[in-house]
């Protein structure tokens, strides 16, 4: 039953006002927990290897390179400001060798994450160890120091059915330091531990002992070594298999108790398919492409006839063309050249590597001709391709 309004004369004016609303209620604000404290952290474990993403793998020389670091807060409280400092190692595995190149600033919430980026340019080819080190933990504090710094180490090789890494150990201190557990290790199945190279034989898939990379004249291995200040030492890592989908291989030591290690991505090439790969579709000058193409398959013909020093020669005429080319060109084809320019050094690197492994197969001394393969290596870490050519020319 609904009661009708009460009756209003004409005249009587306006209607009264309705009654004010009740207040909405509110919710009470939490109480900060004052033993809340965050944990700016790097991810560990193999997801370690997603905390610093460069934008290409690898980096392009002379070719600006976005790279992101991932942060994350284990804590229950937010932090600000939370500072993380970048650096670089481009000479193997090195104690006290860090390069700076930028610092990061991060606000991430409890429970949370975020993403920061920089750019980079590399000036020249070596392999490059990135790290990430959390110098400050912001205005929540840190609950755990213990992952606040993180490492990537990438790069890509090209290599054979057998090949001959040269890993530099490095100490950058002015004090000596001491080596211990020294070891190799695989990238398998996305989990890093002990290799295990499986290979088909027949009908049977076995596992070969003398198929797994070795590690010579590294210090830490097997023993604690002490390293001088500021020295080096050369190791020599033998792959003498490679399976057909590639291998990541992974050197690591111990360096007055800091564990530093080297990544290798490795696959499976030849001297033919790096001639392949030496592209030079984006010249515009239809001259200059016929001109370097032309001495390009002089080289390979050389090569597959078994002129090992003809077609060193040949590769070092057309190094030498095709970076007095570059004046020429513009940016595109400037990279363009460069890129051509490290398959055709890679090419000769190889040449070496199969002429070393046939003269040992000959019972031959190849000790000048592995000290020439180590040259060759640092002259193209250091972007040096004529005087890299000119020690891989020396195995012939």
């Amino acid at each position: 039953y609904r009661v009708p309004p009460p009756l209003r004369r004409a005249g009587a004016g306006p209607p009264p006002p309705p009654p004010p609303a009740a207040p909405p209620a509110t919710t009470p604000m939490p109480t900060p927990d004052p033993n809340a404290i965050a944990d700016p952290a790097f991810p560990v474990g193999f997801d370690r290897f997603f905390a610093i993403r460069p934008e290409h793998f690898p980096a392009i020389v002379g070719i600006n390179s976005e790279i992101e670091v991932l942060m994350l807060n284990h804590g229950n409280a937010d932090t600000t400001g939370a500072v993380v400092e970048l650096s670089m190692n481009d000479w193997g595995v090195t104690y006290g060798g860090w390069q700076p190149m930028s610092t990061l600033t991060y606000d991430v919430l409890a429970g949370n994450n975020a993403v920061q980026s920089f750019n980079h340019v590399f000036p020249s080819r070596a392999h490059v160890c990135l790290r990430a080190r959390i110098t400050n933990p912001g205005t929540g504090g840190n609950s755990n120091p213990w992952n606040d710094i993180t490492q990537v180490n990438l790069q890509v090789l090209n290599a054979g059915e057998a090949y001959t890494l040269f890993i530099p150990f490095g100490n950058a201190a002015d004090e000596e330091i001491v080596v211990s557990g020294t070891q190799i290790l695989c990238l398998t199945n996305g989990t890093v531990g002990p290799c295990a190279m499986a290979v088909i034989s027949g009908t049977a898939r076995r596992m070969l002992s003398d198929a797994l990379p070795v590690l010579h004249d590294a210090p830490g291995f097997g023993q604690d070594d002490v390293m001088g200040p500021n020295s080096e030492q050369i190791a020599r890592l033998e792959l003498p298999y490679v399976p057909d989908e590639g291998l990541t291989v992974v050197v690591e030591a111990v360096m007055n108790g800091e564990t530093n290690n080297v990544m290798l991505n490795v696959v499976r090439t030849s001297v033919a398919g790096l001639f392949n790969e030496a592209h030079l579709c984006c010249i515009k000058s239809v001259r200059t492409r016929v001109l370097l193409e032309v001495m390009l398959a002089d080289a390979l013909e050389a090569y597959e006839a078994g002129e090992c020093k003809k077609a060193m020669k040949l590769l070092r005429m057309l190094v030498q063309k095709a970076m007095l080319l570059e004046c020429d060109l513009d940016p595109d084809e400037v990279r363009c050249i460069e890129q051509f320019v490290l398959k055709l050094v890679d090419a000769a690197i190889m040449i070496a590597h199969e002429k070393t492994a046939q003269d040992d197969a000959h019972e031959k001394d190849g000790a000048s001709q592995l000290a020439s393969l180590q040259e060759a290596h640092f002259f193209r870490r250091q972007g040096l391709y004529e005087a890299a050519l000119m020690e891989a020319a020396k195995a012939c």
